[in-house]
């Protein structure tokens, strides 16, 4: 079944996970796109993108069809931030090969990522990793997956550009256990605000999310 998850994560939020197995064309079958999502789709030139973008908003509309409610289709603003056309809910979206998840909730801002494990991480790890949040990390290849997961969906939950993951979105050491990362995002390094991000495995990925 490509509803590979859905669940409620509290009365008012919840989240799907669509495993891709269909064409494009047969995704595009069970949804009615709006103008802009036509548009976006159109414009991808690899058949791959055109069915995660679909498969997302197949996830979305299970979420409604759960709630009982009606699903309208997903817009983008000008910071490329996904809304939901007919609602005032908070939306976040996100797919990689084979997955695509979707987090609702109808009062708070969320963020979600889902992260195929790859070693090509530990290569750029420099790049989103303190040298303590390394340490604690080693030659983890799942805790680096979830790192670089929740660092994504804190970006994600923040909602404006220029956030570097380094220094400014911070990881409290986790165990895989444990499923759940105290967290921080300080935009001027002084102020920090913290969050607990959620994540788990999932088919050979990890997926992170965090409500605010």
């Amino acid at each position: 079944m490509p509803l590979k998850l859905i669940r409620n994560i509290n009365p008012k939020a919840c989240l799907a996970v669509w495993e891709i197995q269909e064409s494009t064309q047969e995704l595009q079958n069970k949804l009615v796109l709006t103008s802009q999502e036509e548009e976006f789709l159109s414009s991808f030139q690899v058949e791959t993108k055109r069915q995660e973008f679909l498969a997302a908003r197949k996830a979305a509309q299970s979420i409604f069809d759960l709630w009982g409610e009606k699903y309208q289709g997903i817009h983008k603003n000008h910071l490329q931030k996904p809304n939901l056309k007919h609602l005032d809910y908070a939306v976040s979206l996100s797919h990689t090969q084979n997955l695509a998840s979707v987090l609702v909730h109808q009062k708070r801002k969320v963020g979600i990522d889902i992260e195929q494990m790859r070693e090509q991480l530990f290569r750029i790890s420099h790049k989103f990793l303190t040298n303590t949040e390394k340490e604690f990390i080693g030659n983890d290849l799942h805790k680096m997956t979830v790192a670089w997961s929740a660092k994504e969906a804190l970006y994600k939950l923040y909602e404006k550009k220029e956030l570097p993951f380094k220094h400014h979105i911070v990881l409290n050491p986790f165990e895989l256990q444990q499923g759940f990362i105290k967290s921080f995002i300080s935009p001027d390094l002084k102020n920090y605000q913290s969050y607990t991000v959620h994540f788990q495995a999932i088919a050979g990925h990890y997926m992170a999310y965090v409500v605010e």
